[in-house]
């Protein structure tokens, strides 16, 4: 076995011994307390490690032994402190990285958000627009139609009326001259009606999809479009009819 380990006099010959002016004394110590930070502090790594203060001492410590086992040991926490600092900086970018994704899926929710706002806007403004001018167009449209009923009931009246008067055996008077309802008009009338009614029926349709919010609003300007369709239908049919009638009556004559 080998001899206990004598304590450390402090005779001082191993820093005198030392050739690299370090001391000895003072690195065993706090090698021996694992005060390795004040052991780094005093130079431990300028050691050489020639054994001569081990040699020199009376009391045979090994002093080279604690001098590279506190050397092993610092290298091996500055490893450790080494790989912690690595890892942290590997978190830290990490959580950078994500935040910045983050951000940017955000702002891109938001982009969509504001352009889906401005594409609602427009619709709706569009919408508005289509009924306004809906509205403008419909009395026109309302007294194309009424003049037209006003002629046709004018025309059954004087026909009505012509043939009352005329008494057998009598050559009947010739009707007085009226003016043909216009057909051109009431067809252009009716075409106008059909190509607002697609428009507002492609609006509904394209908010619809979309499940926009003025679904209602354009839902009811459809059906008063569709409205306005059938009566400049009746209306030209009408007039066709009357002027079918005028010349039927025209060529018998």
């Amino acid at each position: 076995d080998p001899a206990p380990e004598q304590p450390c006099i402090r005779c001082g010959a191993c820093a005198e011994a030392c050739p690299m002016e370090l001391l000895p004394q003072q690195l065993f110590w706090y090698s021996k307390a694992g005060e390795y930070d004040k052991a780094e502090h005093l130079n431990l790594f300028d050691c050489i490690e020639c054994g001569i203060c081990s040699y020199v001492c009376p009391s045979s410590i090994p002093l080279v032994q604690y001098y590279r086992a506190a050397k092993g040991e610092i290298r091996v926490q500055q490893a450790e402190q080494l790989k912690a600092d690595r890892a942290r900086e590997r978190f830290e970018a990490r959580q950078a990285r994500l935040e910045r994704e983050q951000q940017e899926k955000e702002q891109r929710r938001k982009d969509r958000a504001k352009a889906a706002a401005e594409a609602q806007a427009r619709k709706q403004a569009e919408a508005e627009e289509a009924e306004k001018s809906d509205g403008a167009a419909q009395p026109a449209n309302d007294r194309a139609a009424k003049a037209a009923q006003v002629q046709e009931a004018l025309a059954r009246k004087k026909a009505k009326s012509g043939q009352s008067e005329t008494a057998p055996g009598k050559t009947p008077a010739a009707p007085e001259s009226e003016s043909p309802p216009d057909i051109d008009a009431l067809e252009k009338q009716l075409n106008q009606a059909v190509a607002k009614l697609n428009t507002m029926q492609s609006m509904l349709d394209d908010a619809k999809a979309e499940n926009a919010d003025n679904v209602e609003k354009l839902e009811r300007a459809v059906t008063k479009n569709h409205d306005r369709v059938l009566r400049a239908e009746e209306a030209l049919a009408e007039a066709q009819r009357t002027v079918n009638a005028t010349e039927a009556q025209t060529t018998d004559s």
